[in-house]
């Protein structure tokens, strides 16, 4: 310990102080930006899967008017002793697969990721902002500190040894009437 300075705690323990809230400030910061980084993916995320529930939804569009049969060709399907679905086998095949039940299922399922993705996305935002507003205190106690530490130097230096002894003297002569 160095006996040169008074044995204050501001002096002691300013630059543990200063130490402390740097070593808060770190984790802080990377839980802050752990949180951003996670609600850019979410967001990502989301837009992924609305453009690809979009797309399906066209798809189904789509093949729901090429997949229409004329009237020859519903006869031909009804006539099942004579099936010869040439010329419309692919119509005949997406039919057959189902595929207006797969692409319902896989919207639904999109959808209900894309809805959880919105309230998460918010709580995200806003365990950011409390990261955020955690960096700001945490930089405003070391500002502070700073402060603190600097107006103290100030102070003694601006104080000479004859303006100390007369506050000596006058602390001394108080102490005398009790």
């Amino acid at each position: 310990m160095d006996l040169s300075r008074p044995a204050h705690s501001s002096f002691m323990f300013g630059p543990v102080r200063t130490e402390a809230v740097i070593c808060c400030i770190d984790p802080s910061s990377r839980m802050k930006e752990s949180a951003n980084r996670i609600v850019e993916s979410l967001q990502e995320i989301n837009s992924c899967l609305c453009a690809c529930i979009r797309n399906i939804k066209r798809s189904v569009a789509d093949l729901d008017v090429f997949c229409v049969f004329t009237a020859d060709e519903k006869k031909r399907i009804l006539n099942l002793d004579k099936l010869d679905i040439k010329g419309f086998e692919e119509k005949y095949a997406l039919v057959k697969l189902g595929y207006e039940p797969t692409a319902s299922l896989t919207i639904e399922y999109a959808q209900a990721v894309v809805n959880e993705i919105g309230p998460t996305t918010t709580e995200m935002e806003e365990e950011l902002g409390q990261w955020d507003d955690i960096n700001q205190d945490l930089i405003s106690i070391l500002s502070f500190i700073d402060k603190e530490e600097d107006t103290r130097v100030q102070i003694i230096a601006r104080l000479d040894n004859a303006q100390i002894l007369e506050r000596w003297q006058e602390l001394g002569d108080i102490g005398m009437f009790y």
